[in-house]
Order: structure tokens, then C-alpha cells, then sequence
């Protein structure tokens, strides 16, 4: 239970740890969160939220950082795949001028 000087945790900090969740960090972020909401009451309507917004981690955490590929551009596989260009590592191919970027 927190003591008096402690202060009082309420949804918007809740919101502010998970808002910025990627699946990335959304395991750390879920510990944090899980640390944060302990000290609550088990009743606590705060703490509820915070068990929600644990579930809502969980989710991100299970979720992909793959994108998926845009409209009309093949994948691996897919007929023209072989006449994309391809860039060495690090960036544009030597010779090639880039404009100044």
C-alpha cells in the first residue's frame, strides 16, 4: 500500500507509460506497468484500468513489426520481384549519384 508521501497514481500516468507501446518495448513497458499498479488496492478502479491496459501490452507484445506490403509492389516470389533494384547495405549504389541526400 503506498504511504502518504507517495503520489497518487492515476489513469493519465497509466496512459502515458502505454501510449507510446511498440512491440518492441511493450514487454519492459508491461513490467513498469505491473511495478506501477502493485501497490493498489485490489478494488482500486485505477488498478482495474491498469489490468486492462496489462492485457492491451500483452497484445502489442505478440504483434508483429513486419508492415505489410503496399498495394501493386511484389514479394518475394511474385513475377517481377527479380527486377526491383537493390541497394548495397550502408546505402546507394557506388556511382550512383543521390542528389546530395
Amino acid at each position: 500500500m503506498p504511504d502518504a508521501t507517495s503520489p497518487r497514481v492515476t489513469t493519465n500516468d497509466i496512459d502515458a507509460l502505454v501510449s507510446g507501446a511498440t512491440p518492441q518495448f511493450s514487454q519492459q513497458l508491461l513490467e513498469r506497468l505491473q511495478v506501477l499498479i502493485a501497490p493498489l488496492a485490489t478494488d482500486d478502479p485505477v488498478r482495474a484500468y491498469g489490468e486492462t491496459q496489462l492485457h492491451v501490452l500483452e497484445r502489442i507484445a505478440l504483434g508483429t513489426t513486419r508492415g505489410t506490403r503496399a498495394q501493386g509492389v511484389p514479394g518475394e516470389g511474385d513475377q517481377g520481384w527479380e527486377t526491383i533494384p537493390s541497394h548495397p547495405r550502408g546505402g546507394i549504389a557506388p556511382g550512383h549519384v543521390d542528389g546530395g541526400h
